[in-house]
Parts: C-alpha cells; sequence; structure tokens
C-alpha cells in the first residue's frame, strides 16, 4: 500500500466514523489536498482491489471500509496522526511545511 493510499483510507475510515456516510471524491481531494480527482479514483480503485474498501457501483458516496486490517507501518503512524492532527487543527496555516518534514521524516524511515 501506498502513503497516498494509506492516507485515502484513513480519512475515509474517519469520515465515515465522523459523518456515518462516505466521503466524495471531491471531499477526499480537498482534504488531503490533491490535485485532482483522477489521483483519488486510482487510490480507491487499487484500495478496492486489495480488498481494503468496498464500493457499491453507481451510487454516490457508496465506499465501505471492509474488515482487511490495515499493514502498520510507519508512514501509516505518520499519516494518521498528521491527518487527526489536521483535522483537529484547521486553523493552522503552515500544513505545507509540517507535511515537507513528514514526507523528509518517511524518506529516512
Amino acid at each position: 500500500m501506498t502513503p497516498l493510499q494509506q492516507r485515502v483510507l484513513s480519512f475515509v475510515r474517519d469520515h465515515i466514523a465522523e459523518h456515518e456516510y462516505a466521503p466524495s471524491y471531491d471531499d477526499i481531494k480537498l482534504a488531503l489536498g490533491m490535485k485532482s480527482k483522477g489521483n483519488v479514483a486510482r487510490a480507491i480503485e487499487a484500495l478496492v482491489s486489495d480488498g481494503y474498501l468496498l464500493r457499491r457501483r453507481h451510487r454516490a458516496r457508496s465506499l465501505e471500509v471492509s474488515g482487511r486490517p490495515d499493514p502498520v507501518t510507519k508512514a501509516t503512524v505518520l499519516d494518521d496522526f498528521l491527518a487527526r492532527l489536521e483535522r483537529k487543527c484547521p486553523a493552522v496555516t503552515s500544513w505545507a511545511m509540517v507535511r515537507q518534514v513528514a514526507n523528509e521524516m518517511r524518506a529516512e524511515a
């Protein structure tokens, strides 16, 4: 699982837990600072094919988290922590710098 896929899975899981419905591709794109919905779609397709997410075709917000456990890596823990921190502290304006430091730490791990 790539770091992007881990971030998408974590966001989908947290969004469903908080709102009781799945996020839209736009929600995911905006929350994770992605440039296009195509990147979101590719990450979700990979997560569906690997069995981490389930999707019902032709329905809006139809993503569900499967019972398959996530692989736990240092990057997963760091991404989960940053995603939760960013949602809890939306007023922080230097998230780009935080992500840069996190990417440097990930590269060293």
